[in-house]
């Protein structure tokens, strides 16, 4: 029997935002009935995020680099498995594999969970870690808890918001007020309708602009314009 027990494959629902917290949220992929939600810093919800949109950045990105190399070397992502909770921080492995042998290695979630989609490769969730969720959940009511990624700032759970992380956005402050009334009036105003070349027309522009987001690293606006998609294409009427 391997170290951490069972487990359940899940699928990477969607990368959330809530009062500069970012959080990947995965669910079961066949009953679909629990979840995990994890709390990641802006560079993993950013990585995992242009995954799920399957978006180029203009430059260089950390993940599509380590891709490009394990790629050149013949290596592939065998799964990631989220394999413990402990002290309300999850832990991973990554199984590599280069097609006659496969190695484990220890990684955050997060860095996991980027990789893995960049390689299409299936990510599971320990049985242990559900319950061990469902048992603290029970233990604090109220609030449900998010545990964190296991990174190297735990102890320092906001520290991803610090300079390092927007520094480069500091100059572009009144423009990024721009682009977010704009965005607000984007997702707020009335459709003209809800004729399907109307819904059509709307989702383009929106989709355009989840792009431009993407690219501008304005993360809180891209999560919020991929929910936004999300439910658009829920109202678009059949062909």
């Amino acid at each position: 029997m391997n170290r951490y027990g069972d487990v359940v494959e899940v699928d990477v629902e969607n990368v959330l935002v809530s009062d500069n917290n970012f959080l990947v949220i995965l669910r079961e992929k066949h009953n679909q009935k629990r979840i995990v939600p994890i709390s990641v810093g802006v560079f993993e919800a950013n990585g995992i995020l242009m995954a799920l949109e399957q978006v180029v950045n203009r430059r260089p990105f950390t993940y599509d680099i380590v891709k490009t190399i394990m790629t050149g070397y013949s290596l592939q992502i065998q799964k990631l498995v989220i394999s413990e909770l402990r002290n309300d921080i999850f832990y991973g492995i990554l199984f590599v594999t280069d097609g006659e042998r496969t190695q484990e290695f220890d990684i955050r979630p997060s860095d996991g969970i980027a990789l893995s989609l960049r390689f299409n490769s299936p990510i599971f969730v320990a049985e242990q870690v559900f319950l061990t969720l469902e048992e603290e959940n029970k233990n604090k009511p109220g609030a449900p808890i998010i545990p964190a990624d296991n990174g190297e700032n735990e102890e320092e759970p906001e520290s991803f918001a610090g300079e390092d992380s927007f520094a480069e956005d500091e100059p572009e402050e009144k423009d990024s007020r721009k682009q977010s009334d704009f965005l607000k009036d984007l997702l707020l105003s009335k459709p003209g309708g809800d004729s399907a070349e109307s819904l059509q027309e709307r989702l383009r522009i929106m989709t355009i602009e989840l792009d431009t987001a993407v690219n501008d690293e304005r993360y809180e606006d891209a999560a919020r314009l991929r929910d936004a998609i999300s439910e658009l294409k829920k109202r678009q009427l059949p062909e």
